[in-house]
């Protein structure tokens, strides 16, 4: 088995997206390329993306356009069956927390203090995914 290409946060995105566009008319098509079911219908949002009047969506869509960036946000475009990857976890419950933790010590940080980092991180993730759905710890009001 090969490794996982990243899916994103979908929350980040969004965030992303209502902080720099919500003023422009673009936004739900910007939106839209999260969710899009085909081929097709991407490449309609980003022809009309690269299209548009503001200058700022036209970056925008062609950073997105990247092809691993693409298939870590869009089905269409992924490896992995769609059924798998709309199993995998977007939000933030998850992502959030391991992104919080692997900035802890800051960036930029020596490869010793990373991989240090990296272990806890798989760690506090398994405790998450495995040890926790198994016990009473659940009744605690951690989502996991």
């Amino acid at each position: 088995m090969g490794p996982t290409p990243p899916i994103f946060c979908t929350v980040h995105i969004q965030r992303g997206l209502q902080q720099k566009f919500s003023e422009t008319d673009a936004l739900p098509l910007m939106q839209e390329l999260l969710t899009a079911t085909s081929k097709i219908k991407c490449e309609n949002i980003f022809q009309a993306l690269l299209n548009h009047s503001d200058q700022h969506v036209q970056p925008w869509a062609e950073h997105k356009k990247i092809s691993w960036i693409l298939s870590g946000i869009n089905r269409c475009y992924s490896k992995m069956q769609p059924a798998v990857f709309d199993s995998y976890q977007k939000n933030p419950n998850l992502i959030e927390s391991t992104h919080h933790y692997s900035n802890l010590d800051g960036i930029g940080v020596s490869l010793l203090t990373a991989i240090q980092q990296y272990v806890s991180i798989i760690l506090n993730t398994l405790l998450l995914l495995v040890v926790l759905p198994d016990t009473n710890l659940n009744s605690l009001g951690l989502e996991v």
